[in-house]
């Protein structure tokens, strides 16, 4: 018996943990019932590979426990390399097996004390060009380990003498930068050398200062975009040295003109500064950076007004942003003299890189689409106001490679102009995701079911980009609630989103107001004042709830209760008698010429968030709080039935307004199958089809 899939904060391997005492899990072999469990954990792997822990050892534990264990070992510092390791048995503390396979992660910097440095930005307002920024820096002695972290008001990509040194892409991700920001660390060990090294910096608009959501907003939270980077140097003499962002970098314009997620980017390689990342680059050309410190201000468009700098910087929670997949083209056509179709035989988000070669100053844009009108030219009417296009200018005679930075677009099909003879290897479709590590697997001898399946997967990972999104290629791209609810619990049969969705409620809880509502979206972008329909909102219970049922994470309950709590008395203030009829519901969005009444959705998921807050709270063993939000929803219950139910006919008598109120258990005992026979009978009439919108589709199956 052995233990497997260590994880340190849910993540494999992770680095920059700001929690002090992190938690713990594994899983066991197949089939294995743990009886006993050790952990040791310690500085160095060959700590343990010599037997000793000098952080923490467990000794043996009688306990069947795998997740969640808090490190109770030493404290921990800011930047500290940790190693553990886990054996378990499953008969007697005499009978252990051997111990897992050594796992590490890495500490953050604990507290907001530990930045160094100044906030950064390219002095001239309003600038749409991506920002460069250089230090050169003097390595002193023997590298034991070289770690950098890195945020960004905007997205960033971090360069060390000439490399990317991040494999991610569009952190540090969507926060309400107000509220927090969130920063990832790098290993660049195998990067830096002794001597004079480059750090460098580019950032570009992002979720920002780009263009965001169907409202045409841009420049939400400020008007510059600023970088942070900090590295830490531990030498083998064990000597620590630290470098940051200050008054003594430069900064630059490059090659990226405009980058915007909803328009694409523009690149022109003849204004990149060639060899900025060497040491021996003249940078005295380059400007000094604006400096922003701690409470400095800066202009926000969204408040109107300047507002200060206040970082609240945190580690990011969940899977970075990574490319999760390649397409080559398996089709190509010419369209117009000059303009070739690429079909890339799947729909995801991400960007294509395209191989080149022309005369210099060819302008080649690259424009995308989902499907294809009857000429097989594109269709992008979907994307409404999102122009979705690329364009790069060919530098040289010689062949070329490029693909964008800081943009993604959702698309299958892409249409190049400005080449002469392209050929199928001219486009590689790559795929980006929040890199949620799959766990769910489905196949069947259908080929149809096949491909539903296969849909639904890359549906989800194409709108799992930071957060829970609605679409990933027309002018919206939001984190809308309602559309999270409905899919967390597909979402957790197919991937551990568990750190996915830690990060994105706190970004619904960053949205509650003071009478205790939340906005449609979060981050909240387009929102702001407007609480949050039925059904929508209810996210801030269901997801948190879901996720405690698929992981058993018991830690996001306790972090979302109090909200969850606040959530409910909203509701209950916005009720007369335990029926809420008079606010803003968008119903049943989207069904199919079968409105359910407001009111019964309204109705309805106030029953559905006061069970979940008694349930929530006999999980955390809240009795009082328990014993109270089961009484309301008895009341409830009893209010709807009395409303809106009569001999299993709920009013509106539409296959919603039945599958809630199946659901949910909001009809009497008696009444169930008489409301299920009536709903068998309503799809019946419809030809077997639903009719179903956003409320009733994801719960119409598990009903039926």
């Amino acid at each position: 018996m052995f233990a497997t899939d260590l994880r340190c904060e849910m993540l494999q391997n992770p680095s920059a943990i700001d929690e002090p005492y992190p938690l713990l899990s594994w899983c066991c072999n197949e089939g294995a019932q743990q009886q006993y469990y050790q952990i040791q954990v310690a500085d160095s792997r060959q700590q343990l590979e010599a037997g000793t822990a000098e952080l923490w050892d467990t000794g043996a534990v009688q306990s069947n426990a795998q997740f969640q264990i808090l490190y109770a070992g030493k404290p921990l510092n800011s930047g500290q390399s940790v190693f553990w390791r886990v054996r378990v048995s499953n008969e007697t503390a005499e009978t252990f097996g051997d111990w897992s396979e050594i796992a590490e992660w890495s500490m953050g910097l604990l507290e907001q004390s530990d930045w160094l440095g100044l906030w950064l930005s390219y002095p001239v307002s309003g600038c749409h060009d991506a920002a460069y920024f250089r230090k050169a820096i003097e390595i002193n002695g023997a590298i034991k380990r070289a770690q950098v972290f890195a945020t960004s008001r905007g997205v960033y990509e971090v360069n060390i003498n000439g490399s990317k040194a991040n494999d991610d892409w569009l952190s540090p991700g969507w926060t309400d930068y107000n509220k927090r920001i969130y920063y990832r660390s790098y290993d660049v060990s195998s990067l830096i050398t002794s001597g004079t090294n480059v750090l460098g910096g580019v950032v570009s608009e992002g979720w920002y200062k780009g263009q965001i959501g169907f409202q045409g907003l841009q420049a939400l939270y400020g008007y510059e975009c600023m970088l942070r980077m900090q590295l830490r140097i531990e030498y083998e003499d064990g000597r620590v040295e630290e470098f940051s962002t200050d008054d003594t970098w430069k900064t630059s314009l490059g090659s990226v003109l405009q980058s915007s997620f909803l328009m694409g980017e523009n690149t022109d390689p003849a204004h990149e500064p060639v060899g900025w990342l060497n040491p021996d680059y003249d940078d005295s050309a380059w400007s000094k950076p604006t400096c922003f410190k701690e409470g400095e201000s800066y202009w926000s468009q969204k408040h109107g007004t300047t507002r200060p700098v206040v970082s609240n910087l945190e580690s990011h929670p969940s899977q970075p942003v990574r490319i999760v997949g390649e397409f080559p083209a398996i089709g190509m056509w010419e369209t117009d003299p000059g303009s070739f179709v690429f079909d890339l035989g799947q729909n995801f988000a991400g960007w294509a890189r395209i191989k080149v070669q022309g005369r210099p100053g060819t302008v080649i844009r690259l424009r995308f689409a989902e499907v294809l009108q009857s000429d097989r030219t594109l269709y992008v009417e979907n994307y409404r106001s999102a122009s979705s296009t690329d364009t790069y200018i060919i530098r040289s005679e010689e062949e070329e490679i490029w693909e964008p930075r800081f943009t993604f677009h959702g698309f299958q099909y892409v249409e190049v102009t400005g080449l002469e003879n392209p050929s199928l290897d001219t486009v590689l479709g790559l795929a980006i995701s929040s890199d949620c590590p799959r766990i769910g697997h489905f196949s069947c001898s259908h080929a149809g079911v096949n491909k539903l399946v296969s849909n639904a997967w890359w549906t989800q990972r194409a709108n799992f980009i930071d957060l829970p999104t609605d679409c990933p290629q027309r002018d919206e791209r939001l984190g809308w609630t309602g559309d999270a609810l409905a899919f967390v619990n597909t979402a957790s049969y197919c991937a551990d989103v568990n750190p996915f969705f830690n990060k994105w409620i706190q970004d619904v809880m960053d949205t509650q107001m003071e009478n205790g509502a939340v906005t449609d979206t979060a981050p909240n972008g387009c929102f702001d004042g407007k609480p949050a329909d039925a059904a929508w909102g209810d996210a801030l219970t269901g997801c948190p709830w879901a996720i405690y049922q698929f992981f058993g994470d018991k830690r996001l309950l306790e972090r979302s209760y109090p909200a969850m709590k606040r959530w409910l008395e909203y509701y209950k203030s916005t009720s007369k008698d335990w029926i809420r009829e008079d606010t803003h519901c968008y119903g049943d969005w989207l069904d199919d010429n079968d409105q359910t009444a407001h009111p019964v959705l309204l109705t309805a998921y106030f029953a559905f968030s006061a069970r979940i807050c008694a349930d929530v709270a006999q999980v955390l063993g809240h009795s009082e709080d328990e014993a109270q939000y089961r009484e309301w929803w008895q009341h409830i219950i009893a209010a709807f039935q009395q409303r809106f139910v009569k001999d299993g006919i709920v009013e509106s008598d539409s296959q919603t307004s039945l599958v809630v109120a199946l659901d949910m258990d909001l009809l009497p005992e008696e009444q169930r199958v008489a409301a299920a026979k009536r709903l068998a009978d309503k799809i019946a009439e419809r030809g077997m089809r639903l009719s179903t919108g956003f409320v009733g589709t994801h719960l119409i199956l598990p009903v039926l």
